[in-house]
Parts: C-alpha cells; structure tokens; sequence
C-alpha cells in the first residue's frame, strides 16, 4: 500500500545532458515521501538533493534500449502542504523544481484521469494541453498508455514527448491495460513490458496476481484501488477476491473510495461488448461502498446509473487513441438500460473532493464540461 502523496506545481520539462525522459513524480511508499524518477542514456552521476529533507538513492533499472537506466530518488520528510523545492544535477549541469508537500485529508484534492492516450494521433497531444490548463495535483491513468504493444521506444515516441511537463510536476499512477502487460513475449518484443520497468509501482506480487498492478494507495480525503484486469488474472477467483475485499476495508476511514482498472464492465459499444469479465467484481464493489469506478478499455466516454447502493461506472477511454462507436452516442437506442451518459469526442475526467462533497466532470479537447455530477454538499 502506498502512503501519502506529494505533488509538485506544474513546469515544463527542463532537459538535461543525458536525461532523455523526466525527471517525473511517482508515488512514494512511505507517508511524507515522493519518488523522483528520470530515464538516463549513459552512466553519469545523478544527484537529487532538496533543503531541509532527507534523499535516498533506490536502485536503478536497465532498459532493454541500449545504454538507458530509470535512476530513482526518494524525497523523505516532504512538509504537508507546504512549498518545497528540489534540484536535479548531472555532472556539472543541474535544474531545480518546485512544488508543494503531502496532501492530507481535509484538504480539496484535484485529480486528473484518463486512458486509451499514446497513439500518437492529434487528438492526444489536445487532451493532454487541457489536463494540463486543469492544474491536477495527481494523474491516474487507467490503462493502455502506449500503442500498441507496451515498448520502451513507445513510452519514449507517444507518452513522455507528450506529457512531460505534466508528468514532471504532478505525480502519476497507472492501471495496466491490455495493451501494456498483455504481450509477454519478450523473445518477439525485447523492450515489452515496460509498465514494471517505468512506474513505481509495489515490489510485491500478490500470490494469485501474474503480476505486479494491483494496489491500494490514499489521497486526501479518498482511498484508491488499482486493479489489473487483464484476463490473465482470474477475478473470480476466491484469492483475488478476497484480497480485493480486505483493500477495500482499508479505505473505510476514507470519505470516498474509488477503483481504477482498464476493461470497463458496464458499458454501450460495440466494440469491447463481450469483454466485460470485470463484471464479477462489481458485487464486492457495491459491498465495499466504492463511490466511483474508472476504466478505460472502449475508446470513448459513457456513465452508467448506479443501483441503489453502487457504484458510478465511467468509462473514461477518449485520452488520444482512435475513437469508438461515436454514432452509438447520439442514439439511445442503442444504449443499454444503465447507461446514462455517453458523449463522442476526446476528453479526461476531472475529479475534485474534500472532506464534505465530490465533483467530477469530463472535459473534452476544447475546454467545455460535457458531463457532470456531484455527490455530497
């Protein structure tokens, strides 16, 4: 489980000799703490240091990609809600950031979420100015990051060249998508699989997981869980679920409580529509009092009604990628009973909570609110 977060004020990204990617905020395992993390070409001396807290060295990650290394840093005593700033030197050449501490509960959280991004078509980089204009102080991504078959050159061509200054200034989690973990062919594609070499994400596997990506973190006044819903883990298994139950426990000191995965289990398109196995779960999540679930997985934007003690579904698959059944949208028809919004075009999900009330909305490329709603007073 991951502890309290920091986030750090928006900046463009500053280059470095040597750096080719970052320097980028991840989540820390420890309350107070962020995780500063940049990819290197070449093996000079990186140095983190900030004023009146404590930097700690991680090990760091070889890339397939010749010559390239994840250099990590762990900045320890981070003061909650208050400005700090950090410098990052390489050799005799070095940049400073800035940004603000840990966010406790109590404090208005503001959060970006999105999926479906790094194809590397105009629709992205639109998508990715405005969450940038939204200022988020944490960025969740629920799935299929890059195209299409989850490499480091794809990481390096559609996902930081995009969104580099927001990465640079705001912490980010990802939820693996199909088509990020899915190829595991490492003899077909060497640089695969780099969702677990890019992200810090936790070091253990949970025993009935193929993998690392599922886990559990707080934020201000709401616990998230991430889920990996790729069919290689089976979530009606005994073991997953039970797991997934005690994660949601965790979070009922939390006023809200949210889940991120890719495949969507309730949605209206064509595409995707018998990929819907994550629906075995939406049982422990309405037990588990989860407020609102966000995946990705269908290239477009829908909200399906809760029941009376469910969750809200969103899909929130509009991040850049080609888009789905948009002509689905403007009929409803065609929409399944619980669908109650789905809207065409790009677009993120904003989420804004405190201690008292929620407000999400989905934005398109152009700025305007296309959807809403609003829990609490």
């Amino acid at each position: 489980m991951f502890g309290a977060l920091a986030t750090v004020v928006l900046t463009q990204q500053m280059s470095l000799p040597g750096i080719v990617a970052g320097p980028y905020l991840q989540l820390a395992s420890t309350p107070g703490s962020v995780v500063v993390q940049m990819i290197q070409k070449g093996d000079g001396k990186v140095v983190v240091s900030a004023p009146s807290m404590r930097v700690r060295t991680l090990p760091s990650v070889a890339l397939v990609t010749p010559n390239q290394f994840v250099r990590k840093f762990v900045l320890e005593g981070v003061p909650a809600g208050q400005p700090f700033s950090y410098t990052v030197k390489v050799g005799t050449n070095s940049k400073s950031f800035s940004g603000y501490g840990s966010f406790n509960p109590g404090k208005p959280t503001r959060i970006a979420l999105l999926g479906d991004s790094g194809r590397g078509l105009p629709g992205q980089r639109l998508i990715a100015k405005q969450m940038i204009n939204y200022k988020p102080q944490l960025l969740v991504h629920v799935g299929d990051i890059v195209y299409p078959r989850g490499r480091e050159s794809e990481y390096m061509k559609y996902h930081f060249p995009v969104y580099g200054g927001l990465l640079t200034g705001t912490p980010s989690v990802y939820a693996p998508g199909n088509h990020d973990t899915a190829y595991r062919d490492l003899r077909a594609v060497p640089d695969g699989l780099a969702y677990y070499k890019l992200w810090h994400t936790p070091i253990k596997k949970e025993p009935w997981a193929k993998d690392r990506g599922n886990f559990g973190f707080g934020y201000g006044d709401g616990y998230w869980v991430i889920l990996d819903s790729n069919p290689y883990n089976n979530w009606r298994s005994t073991a997953a679920q039970t797991w997934l139950r005690n994660e949601l426990k965790k979070g009922a000191g939390y006023k809200w409580r949210f889940v991120a995965f890719h495949h969507p289990p309730f949605h209206s398109s064509d595409k995707k529509k018998t990929e819907i196995h994550m629906r075995a779960i939406a049982p422990i999540l309405e037990q588990g009092k989860v407020n609102i679930v966000f995946c990705g997985h269908v290239h477009n934007y829908q909200r399906a009604k809760p029941t009376a003690n469910g969750p809200y579904y969103i899909v929130t698959g509009a991040g850049g990628a080609e888009l789905y059944d948009q002509k689905i949208a403007g009929n409803r028809k065609l929409w399944q009973p619980f669908t109650q919004a789905y809207v065409p075009g790009y677009s993120f999900t904003s989420l804004e909570y405190d201690a008292r009330k929620l407000s999400m909305k989905q934005i398109n490329s152009k700025g305007k609110v296309i959807d809403q709603i609003a829990i609490g007073r």
